[in-house]
């Protein structure tokens, strides 16, 4: 489930202004170390630094607190996976918050996706909460796993009164779903015909899943 979603756009000359006046004083305040390391390698110094400004300010929107209640800059880093993809590493305040905000059993994701086009640059966020069968930390749903059949069949579902047009947007969707999670082709083709009734059986095959 998404518990929070925040963007940010923020113009790249504005951080440049502020590197030039301020200097360290404004990078070590708000920055982390593995940001700066990284940011001051960067050809484009203040693009680097406007993007990760931008996926703070997004973050602490979707923690649902602002630079406030608690949460700082240097509580929200973004970080690299192995894979290169970017994320947010939460500590102090912001992790605490991230922690009350997630259901009993949970545990929670961060997406971030941040791009620059000079003079602008933009983050946006998505916080999510997995029960234990949900993606693993590369993003993963298990392939077959009761979550994934009842996340794929609930999709179908919903499209099932749709247009052709709308159903064949939802097939190429979910295909895409169940290639990322390397699913068999019988167990799509399964779950497929066993998602999409008549109209009719909507309502007792929703009452029948796990």
């Amino acid at each position: 489930m998404i518990l929070g979603i925040g963007s940010d756009l923020i113009d790249i000359r504005r951080i440049e202004k502020t590197l030039e006046r301020f200097g360290e004083r404004f990078t070590n305040r708000v920055f982390t170390e593995i940001e700066r390391t990284k940011s001051d390698k960067r050809a484009e110094r203040a693009a680097s630094y406007a993007k990760r400004f931008a996926a703070k300010e997004a973050c602490s929107k979707a923690l649902g607190s602002g630079i406030r209640m608690g949460v700082a800059w240097r509580e929200m880093g973004v970080v690299n996976l192995p894979s290169g993809k970017p994320t947010i590493a939460l500590t102090g305040g912001a992790a605490e918050r991230l922690q009350a905000m997630a259901p009993a059993g949970f545990r929670t994701t961060i997406d971030l996706t941040i791009t620059d086009d000079y003079p602008l640059a933009q983050a946006f966020v998505v916080i999510s909460a997995w029960p234990p069968t949900g993606p693993s930390r590369q993003g993963r749903i298990p392939p077959e796993s009761p979550a994934s059949r009842a996340f794929l069949s609930l999709r179908w579902q919903a499209l099932a009164d749709k247009s052709p047009a709308v159903r064949g947007v939802a097939d190429q969707n979910a295909g895409q779903i169940l290639s990322r999670d390397k699913m068999s082709v019988t167990e799509t083709r399964r779950i497929r015909t066993a998602a999409s009734p008549k109209p009719s059986r909507l309502l007792s095959r929703r009452c029948c899943l796990p």
